[in-house]
């Protein structure tokens, strides 16, 4: 009888063990769902901003005047590739 007990009392740790792991798995997975979320709200704002500051650059502006939003926005200028000979 008493290793029937020890041997319960172990399978009633490891379910124990295994509902906190299942929990703590479940709550990392709704941080990361959460987290995403807000990333990608963040963005959707950006390019909406993005968008309506470039609706107001004039046609025929100077590249001097549109290059400080791209790099703002994380852009850069392309040069283009040299021909090849």
């Amino acid at each position: 009888m008493p290793a029937k007990d020890k041997l319960g009392a172990l399978l009633n740790r490891l379910r124990r063990l295994g509902l906190w792991v299942g929990l703590g798995a479940l709550a990392g997975l709704v941080l990361l769902s959460c987290g995403l979320r807000v990333y990608s709200v963040q963005l959707a704002h950006r390019e909406v901003a993005l968008l309506a500051e470039a609706a107001g650059i004039r046609i025929g502006a100077s590249e001097a005047s549109v290059l400080p939003m791209v790099r703002r926005y994380g852009g850069e200028k392309e040069m283009p590739e040299p021909p090849e000979p």
